[in-house]
């Protein structure tokens, strides 16, 4: 179990926010399930059912505003039965999942937004390295 600083901050910047909802109609277990993302994990929200629900507390934030996220029975992961990895920076693994059929089983996932080197800047390095080429020309 893996308990977080109170309240827990990010630091400032720019953030993805992906949510994974698992909900079926009919209990089960879900197990060796890998989730890669584009950017580096930094941080995982998840709610144990019946204590108080920081999924909830977070979709204004980092949820679509115009969704309303199902709730049913409850909405989070079972204590001792659901196991999430970190098997690499930017992968989740779910080891086991026990999906039942009266809750939903919610993660929501924030990676760091990668950004990428803007086309200009490319331009710019490409243009400096032909003056570098054609200076270094004899003439």
């Amino acid at each position: 179990r893996v308990v977080a600083a109170s309240p827990p901050l990010l630091p400032a910047g720019r953030y993805n926010s992906y949510y994974i909802h698992y909900d079926r109609t009919v209990g089960g277990t879900i197990a060796d399930q890998f989730i890669q993302f584009s950017g580096d994990i930094v941080a995982l929200i998840v709610t144990s059912i019946g204590s108080p629900n920081v999924l909830e507390e977070t979709d204004s934030l980092f949820g679509l505003a115009a969704y309303t996220y199902p709730v049913l029975g409850g909405r989070g992961l079972e204590d001792g039965n659901d196991v999430l990895t970190l098997s690499a920076a930017d992968t989740l693994q779910i080891d086991s999942l026990a999906v039942g059929a009266d809750f939903v089983d919610g993660i929501r996932v924030i990676t760091g937004v990668v950004v990428p080197l803007p086309a200009s800047v490319l331009g710019l390095l490409a243009g400096l390295g032909l003056l570098w080429v054609k200076r270094r020309r004899p003439s």
